[in-house]
């Protein structure tokens, strides 16, 4: 199990939540999807010529209903920002245990799960491997064991969880400029 497998999960709970079938048709296009994937990648960006696209390919009776478009960043934010949030609590666990020597798990860890847990359907499995991957992430921590990653095999080194905690705010931060109606100036 790795980190971009998890990754992976958020973007299909993502699309769980927001590509559902609206009068029979699929609020993202294909490319609206690519977008969210850039977005949202760990070394992903957003730029004004991808933002502006993804809000120009909505339907125009959501993009222009302030109502619809509320919804959609609500929605996007409750799925992917506490998927990422999730994230980010699994490293600054890890590196609080790592510190410590004893496996540590944020408060913020505990709430954004059981958050995660109460959208439903799915969302208690995807909850149930949040907490299995931490497990792992918090061992290796504590035993200073290398665990497999998508980058490879990584010492969960406090040093290490600082650069996967500052990627998931990026990530984040990444995610609230998407779904801002207009563009932001001086974004990433």
């Amino acid at each position: 199990m790795n980190i971009s497998h998890f990754v992976r999960i958020i973007i299909i709970s993502i699309f769980s939540l927001v590509a559902v079938p609206v009068h029979s048709e699929p609020i993202l296009t294909q490319r609206q999807v690519e977008i969210v994937q850039q977005v949202v990648a760990v070394n992903g960006s957003i730029d004004k010529k991808a933002h502006d696209e993804f809000w120009a390919l909505l339907p125009s009776g959501i993009r222009d209903d302030p109502y619809q478009v509320k919804e959609l960043q609500e929605g996007f934010r409750e799925t992917s920002e506490s998927g990422f949030i999730v994230l980010r609590e699994i490293w600054a666990s890890a590196k609080l245990s790592a510190q410590e020597k004893r496996a540590i798990k944020t408060d913020a860890f505990e709430l954004n799960v059981k958050k995660i847990a109460s959208f439903g359907g799915n969302n208690v499995k995807y909850a149930e491997l949040y907490n299995a991957f931490i497990d792992k992430v918090l061992e290796a921590a504590v035993t200073g064991e290398p665990l497999q990653l998508a980058t490879g095999r990584e010492n969960i080194t406090p040093e290490f969880c600082d650069r996967m905690i500052e990627q998931m705010d990026k990530v984040v931060a990444r995610i609230r400029l998407l779904m801002e109606p207009t563009w932001v100036d001086g974004s990433q």
